[in-house]
């Protein structure tokens, strides 16, 4: 997936949200006016004198680009979007067609007439105006509604927040000749007996022999088996030392050590 999707999701998500709450603005303050107010003739022939320096077209201008940036740039990098994410930004569009029709629909039919045309002194001929185009208006927020949410709902999938649809779980590495080799466990360590005796006695005579014997394992054990038979064998020489000592400060401790050996 390319690396700037999330970012325009996210902002296509904005920019249809800007959209939507300026529409339920003027669905709320400015049209009901028109519709039901006691003074409808004249709010509607002080409509364009009121916006005579700026009105809501500058609103909705700021993210016009953006919004067709975003959704051509999604349209375009739509290879690297899943099939289901891919269903939720068509529904997108749909959504965003449909409220682009709206508009288009207001503004050359009702908006040249209703608040930028000259004064329309018939109250009802206003009401009927403001009607029409609160009904358009009103669908206009629906499909603005629509394509947010999937907008929205595309987003939290992308980045992995969505609990609605969450993510695949990671397949498993394929099987090696290495992981089903069983695997080689440390020989556990043993009570002290006789043998134990016998290795103290050959470290006392020979240390060198003693080394070597235990350097040098069977078949072929892993590497945490050689690491443990390293430790034995300086415990084992580090236990020699001090017998050693014992046996110079005590003469009976290596005929006691020999006695030993010799029954095991």
């Amino acid at each position: 997936m390319h690396a700037r999707i999330g970012p325009a999701v996210g902002t296509a998500v904005l920019c249809h949200a800007w959209f939507f709450f300026g529409f339920l603005y003027e669905e709320i303050v400015d049209v009901p006016n028109m519709m039901m107010g006691a003074h409808a003739v004249e709010a509607q022939s002080l409509w364009d004198p009121y916006h005579s320096v700026t009105n809501p077209v500058f609103y909705y201008a700021i993210v016009a680009v953006p919004v067709l940036g975003s959704l051509a740039f999604l349209w375009l990098k739509r290879g690297g979007l899943s099939p289901a994410n891919q269903t939720r930004l068509r529904l997108a569009t749909c959504g965003h067609l449909a409220m682009a029709a709206l508009t288009f629909v207001a503004v050359t039919q009702i908006n040249g007439t209703l608040y930028f045309g000259p004064p329309i002194n018939d109250p009802a001929r206003v009401g009927t105006l403001a009607w029409a185009w609160f009904g358009v208006n009103a669908l206009r927020i629906g499909a603005t509604a629509f394509a947010t949410v999937k907008l929205l709902d595309l987003y939290l999938n992308i980045r992995g927040g969505s609990t609605r649809y969450p993510a695949r779980p990671a397949s498993r590495l394929p099987t090696t000749e290495v992981s089903r080799q069983p695997r080689q466990r440390d020989t556990p360590a043993r009570r002290p007996g006789p043998k134990l005796a016998l290795t103290v006695a050959a470290c006392i005579d020979d240390p060198a022999r003693a080394r070597a014997s235990a350097a040098s394992p069977r078949g072929a054990p892993s590497r945490s088996s050689r690491g443990w038979r390293w430790s034995r064998l300086k415990r084992q020489e580090r236990r020699a030392g001090r017998v050693r000592a014992a046996d110079q400060a005590s003469p009976r401790s290596g005929a006691f050590l020999s006695q030993l050996g010799a029954t095991a």
